[in-house]
């Protein structure tokens, strides 16, 4: 099945660090959804138990960059119109998810 074929192609090419992120989280017992592939989007959707909310799951909508890039193409678009920027976030690692999770 195309992705192209429905739609669903933005650039489609992920950072290099987005599997090596995907995989420590989950490894976490977070649940990390990949949507990358979806256009005018994010990357990943993690959502997982927070220090600061412990009795239910939240989640945060992630954007992976390698080291030292920024947003590129549409991506400051997206952000620019976000009501609730408190949920999305830039992360280069796994610890830049954790620390929005407080861990």
């Amino acid at each position: 099945m195309s992705g192209k074929k429905y739609g669903l192609m933005r650039n489609a090419r992920k950072d290099g660090n987005q599997d090596e992120i995907k995989n420590e989280l989950r490894a976490r017992g977070f649940d990390v959804d990949v949507v990358h592939m979806l256009p005018g989007f994010v990357d990943l959707i993690v959502s997982g138990v927070a220090t600061w909310s412990p009795y239910r799951a939240v989640a945060v909508r992630v954007e992976v960059k390698m080291p030292g890039r920024g947003l590129t193409g549409l991506e400051p678009g997206y952000w620019e119109k976000q009501r609730h920027p408190d949920n999305l976030i830039i992360a280069e690692t796994t610890e830049d998810v954790l620390r929005w999770f407080g861990k």
